[in-house]
């Protein structure tokens, strides 16, 4: 009950500072809905295939629990927890940077500035990538330590850890393909496309239900997180063929250039971790501990990434 006041009190919060903002920017409000207006039944026609596509990945979301239910007892509070902790990392690493893109984009398009806006998509997707790789690699190392500092209290027994851990490790990879589709997606919508998200959402439920029926046979709990994982992928990818084809190259030669440069410094983040804690063995199930070895994990992962010469760590240095 608490938790839940909690949220509403905290959304009407970020509403009154956002309203008080407008308003000294000049915003005036008018309770006036006019059916007529152009803008207004634009913003209509619009809106309604971004309302499908998003009520699309609540079912995806439903899929899994249903399925979750039948594979193994625990299966859907284990997903719960699990995407807890997967929506967590979504909120800082992407939500952060697509939210600041669209209006960036939106005006490059009005000025037609087609070149500038290729650029800045592509330096979005780098931005998220950036991030999400080393969280992803980390939180899939430290799932453990981190599911039970955060949830193994009451009733949430050894079992119940491992069945969250190994369904966020499984998840986790996921975040790949939702970041650099949110950021594609918003690059649909400044063109004033909400259709083809929508169909690309509708692709992505089949074939997670699909992958679902056939991974969960074959791994329970985990082939279900792997299947969500698998059908984000893919929809990434989809997702980028679409947009070439709308406004055609957008420098992925750069984009795969800077990514590999990312999964390496990643993956040497990674092992530095792995080699430090042999050597010096450290209770990772220690609140403290665990903060300190993710500022430690920050840090290095910031100096290897400007030793290899990635462009976001150069552009933030500048």
């Amino acid at each position: 009950m608490l938790l839940a006041v909690g949220l509403v009190v905290g959304y009407v919060i970020q509403m009154t500072l956002l309203f008080d903002f407008a308003v000294k920017k000049g915003f005036k409000y008018r309770f006036r809905l006019d059916f007529k207006d152009h803008y207004i039944r634009k913003l209509l026609i619009l809106a309604v295939p971004v309302f499908l596509g998003n009520s699309i990945s609540q079912v995806n979301q439903i899929v899994d629990k249903t399925l979750a239910s039948s594979v193994a007892i625990g299966g859907i509070t284990a997903l719960n927890y699990a995407h807890k902790i997967d929506t967590l990392v979504h909120s800082i690493f992407i939500t952060s940077v697509t939210t600041i893109l669209y209006p960036e984009i939106s005006m490059l398009i009005k000025q037609n500035n087609i070149d500038k806006y290729k650029s800045k998509i592509i330096q979005a997707i780098n931005s998220t990538n950036f991030f999400i790789f080393p969280a992803v690699l980390g939180t899939m190392f430290l799932a453990k330590p981190i599911v039970s500092i955060i949830f193994a209290h009451g009733k949430f027994n050894q079992e119940a850890l491992v069945m969250t851990s190994n369904a966020l490790v499984f998840y986790m990879p996921g975040l790949i393909g939702i970041s650099s589709r949110k950021v594609i997606i918003r690059a649909f919508y400044s063109l004033e496309d909400s259709k083809t998200p929508m169909i690309n959402a509708m692709i992505t439920l089949i074939i997670n239900i699909i992958l679902n029926v056939v991974f969960s046979k074959l791994w329970g709990i985990q082939g279900i997180a792997l299947a969500t994982t698998t059908a984000s992928i893919i929809s990434m990818f989809l997702m980028y063929v679409q947009l070439r084809k709308k406004i055609g190259r957008f420098g992925i030669r750069k984009l795969v250039k800077d990514t590999f440069k990312i999964i390496l410094s990643a993956i040497i983040m990674i092992g530095v971790l792995i080699l430090t804690q042999k050597l010096l063995v450290f209770d990772l199930y220690n609140i403290m501990t665990l903060l300190l070895v993710i500022i430690f994990c920050a840090i290095f992962y910031l100096i290897i990434s400007w030793i290899l010469r990635i462009s976001v760590v150069d552009s933030l240095v500048i």
